[in-house]
């Protein structure tokens, strides 16, 4: 790689790649310190809880003055958090995102009362044993695989005779010290394997919504893409380190005796080799990582579920169609081309658009003048408030799913807000249809209910209407946090 093009690269990570924005940011040294503490006990924590505890510790460095800032808000930070990609928020819960895993562990090995020996005798016998099994494996010589497992055999004939013999070899307080730590930072990398897992579904989802939107096509093409992207996770290497745990869960006695073996290297290390969080981090790894499995699933089924309606929104027959229409642009082009048409010829043609009008020979009727309608002895009906499904189903006039992605581009900028609030920052043009477009919304999302009722001004073409809703609260945290799982 030569300097022009490394040059390239790190310009292109230092202002994109997550974990190296978190490491130059001004916060970091607190950020950092608040999240490894918050993911020590468990990789998944309450979002209320995340606040509470994120409130008090700002609380604390404004009022000791190692904080600038003055009014940003707990809120304020998760959601930036979430949007660099630090964490990762699902269902009122975050989790740490393979980013923040990365620039913790770089800013843990820069302690110096942390950081281990990279030339040791320990490490130069790991790497002459790995090399030696390898070369075993590579090699194509049966005769010489032969003899290494005999001597292999032998070595281990001879550790049996000298414990029958009452002899034992222990290993050296370095050796075990390097052994304990690679071991344990081995097992740390498990948990960035999983989080890469759902990173990779992430972007194989991505790549098939941008396929079908490309190409066209229906079930069959999304089918396609589907199998090609679950057989490239399967050979990626965090796909190989998840069937490979999935494999050890499906034997109990296999996965027993893995817990065990970690509680016995825990128990005869001492606290000096492996301080006491490390050891119940070991000691809890097959049931965190049993609960990474169990999340892995469970964002599998949610994308799934929002590839499935992304399907149903006939994105894909969207773009077949308009393909079709400019194929028919083109052939007519090409016919007017064939006949000596020019572009920019005027052909004294002019077109009828706006509003068809039909009219009839009763329309030519003189008509008398309307009276005037006394409205004195009317009253205002009371609405029922109340949206039923069979109505909601009916909307198919407005495009629901911009309209929900444009209200979460407004909740990002100004924050929660009613309806009313909405239609004062974006008004509603397309009558009814596009009003009641938000109560779908809030059906869908769950928004709050509140007392009340909201009065709301829309139009539909010249005509404006005063129209009585009931008054939901929308904000940004009740919506998927990416605007491409938002479909209506």
């Amino acid at each position: 790689m030569g300097l022009r093009q490394s040059l390239t690269i790190f310009e292109r990570m230092s202002a994109e790649d997550p974990s190296w924005v978190l490491l130059r940011s001004s916060n970091a040294w607190w950020i950092l310190a608040f999240l490894q503490d918050a993911f020590e006990e468990s990789r998944e924590q309450e979002l209320p809880k995340i606040y509470v505890r994120l409130e008090g510790l700002i609380g604390e460095l404004r009022a000791a003055g190692r904080l600038g800032d003055s009014d940003t808000s707990a809120r304020h930070y998760v959601r930036e958090w979430v949007r660099y990609g630090w964490v990762r928020e699902e269902s009122d819960k975050i989790m740490p995102t393979d980013a923040f895993e990365t620039a913790i562990r770089f800013a843990t090995s820069m302690n110096k009362k942390q950081r281990d020996s990279g030339a040791s005798a320990g490490h130069l016998s790991v790497v002459q044993s790995m090399a030696a099994s390898l070369a075993i494996e590579l090699s194509p010589n049966i005769e010489q695989k032969r003899t290494q497992y005999q001597a292999q055999i032998a070595e281990l004939e001879l550790k049996l005779s000298e414990l029958d013999a009452g002899l034992e070899k222990r290993l050296s307080p370095a050796r075990h010290r390097e052994g304990v730590r690679n071991l344990y930072k081995q097992a740390m990398l498990l948990s960035r394997d999983f989080s890469l897992i759902h990173d990779d579904h992430i972007d194989m989802d991505r790549e098939m919504r941008r396929r079908i939107a490309e190409e066209g096509g229906g079930r069959g093409v999304a089918m396609q893409a589907r199998l090609e992207g679950e057989q490239a996770l399967s050979a990626s290497e965090s796909g190989q380190a998840f069937e490979g745990f999935y494999d050890l869960l499906s034997n109990s006695i296999r996965a027993d005796e893995f817990n065990d073996r970690l509680l016995t290297i825990c128990q005869y290390t001492p606290d000096e080799y492996l301080s006491p969080e490390q050891k119940k981090a070991l000691t809890r790894l097959q049931r965190n990582l049993n609960q990474e499995s169990q999340r892995v699933f469970t964002r599998r089924k949610t994308i799934n579920q929002n590839f499935r309606a992304f399907l149903e929104a006939g994105v894909g027959g969207e773009k077949h169609r308009m393909d079709e229409l400019f194929e028919e642009f083109s052939s007519v082009s090409q016919q007017l081309f064939d006949h000596g048409v020019r572009g920019g010829v005027d052909t004294g043609y002019t077109p009828s658009t706006g509003k068809m009008e039909r009219t009839t020979p009763l329309s030519g009727r003189a008509q008398g003048p309307e009276s005037v309608i006394d409205t004195s002895s009317y009253t205002v009906a009371a609405t029922g408030g109340e949206i039923t499904d069979e109505l909601a189903a009916k909307l198919r006039g407005v495009n629901q799913t911009k309209i929900a992605r444009r209200l979460a581009t407004l909740l990002d900028q100004h924050g929660p807000m009613s309806i009313s609030d909405v239609a004062e920052k974006q008004p509603i043009t397309r009558g009814l249809e596009e009003a009641l477009t938000y109560i779908r919304i809030a059906l869908k999302y769950q928004a709050p209910l509140l007392e009340g009722e909201d009065i709301i001004e829309f139009s539909n073409g010249d005509r404006r209407y005063l129209g009585y809703f009931p008054r939901y609260w929308f904000s940004r945290d009740i919506m998927p946090v990416n605007s491409d799982e938002i479909l209506i």
